[in-house]
């Protein structure tokens, strides 16, 4: 069978760090080369020495996966060709631990490529079945040029991008019209969002400005580029109050799972049966990802947590 290696990358106190085979805490050293030691071999494992936000572990069945420095850390590019890392087959899993309590998953938000499962406590999510990145591409080139090239690489390293990661790419539109369609129905439909810790908000469409009720500041027409990173523009949270950033997560959910035009996308979160099912618009690299989990629970956008109360 293979064999495989591990780095461990987050944050400790604020500051990058990674994980050293034998378990301790590897700070950068400027200018220094990145230690032979942070290469932890999965068969002998490794004790997470404190706690850690933010972090992922990278495993691959190669030697090195191109974690290189370049003033800092620097993690490998699935998406550039002149990476390291990029005819390598590895995948990604994410986890924060904390006091009281700690969490992991599967991430898919950059792509899609060796299956890792996860198992924490009594929880676990079993991660991509063995033919995901095939079935995938498979189920994307019925999708049009423009998904079908978010498959990359041959072989081993053959991996399904993310429409963030895509090079370039014909993505850059794809929301244009769904968008221009969610604002036409909201400016006479009433959005009810349930913000749970805020209760519901209604929301409403008028001069061209989302505003919802409890909230002081309006949401602009998001653009395609505000969707695919939930971060930019009309989904940034450096405006706004608690209840501004408490909706924030569930309307850019809502724009990926393609749910806001359907009947029923009037309430969200909207419940998991109707993700994904709406040809007029939807994620739909996550849909090929969701599709291809042995569970469905990786992550593949930055709110892929967002979900119905119960």
């Amino acid at each position: 069978g293979n064999s495989y290696k591990a780095w461990i990358t987050g944050l400790s106190s604020g500051s990058p760090v990674m994980v050293t085979a034998s378990g301790q805490i590897y700070t950068d050293q400027p200018g220094a080369n990145l230690p032979s030691s942070l290469a932890i071999d999965t068969s002998q494992g490794v004790t997470i020495p404190s706690y850690l936000a933010g972090a992922r572990v990278f495993i691959t069945t190669g030697d090195t996966l191109g974690i290189a420095k370049s003033g800092a850390i620097q993690e490998p590019s699935a998406s550039n060709p002149s990476s390291a890392a990029f005819n390598q087959r590895w995948g990604i899993a994410e986890f924060t631990t904390q006091t009281g309590v700690s969490f992991a998953n599967p991430s898919y938000v950059d792509f899609m490529g060796l299956p890792i499962g996860v198992s924490m406590g009594g929880g676990t999510a079993q991660g991509a079945t063995s033919t995901a990145v095939d079935d995938a591409c498979s189920f994307l080139s019925t999708k049009g040029e423009a998904w079908s090239a978010l498959c990359v690489g041959d072989g081993a390293g053959k991996r399904v991008l993310s429409p963030t990661q895509s090079q370039g790419g014909g993505l850059g539109d794809f929301w244009d019209d769904y968008i221009e369609s969610v604002w036409a129905k909201y400016e006479s439909t009433k959005l009810t969002i349930d913000t749970r810790t805020w209760g519901l908000v209604e929301c409403g469409v008028s001069g061209g400005s989302m505003t919802c009720t409890q909230d002081d500041v309006p949401f602009g027409k998001p653009t395609t580029a505000d969707v695919w990173g939930c971060h930019s523009g009309t989904f940034s949270t450096a405006v706004g109050g608690d209840v501004h950033k408490a909706i924030i997560p569930i309307l850019c959910a809502g724009f990926h799972r393609g749910t806001l035009l359907l009947d029923g996308g009037e309430k969200q979160p909207a419940p998991q049966s109707m993700h994904y099912t709406d040809d007029k618009g939807g994620n739909w690299y996550c849909k090929a990802v969701k599709d291809n989990e042995s569970d469905g629970r990786g992550y593949c956008f930055p709110y892929d947590d967002v979900h119905v109360e119960g």
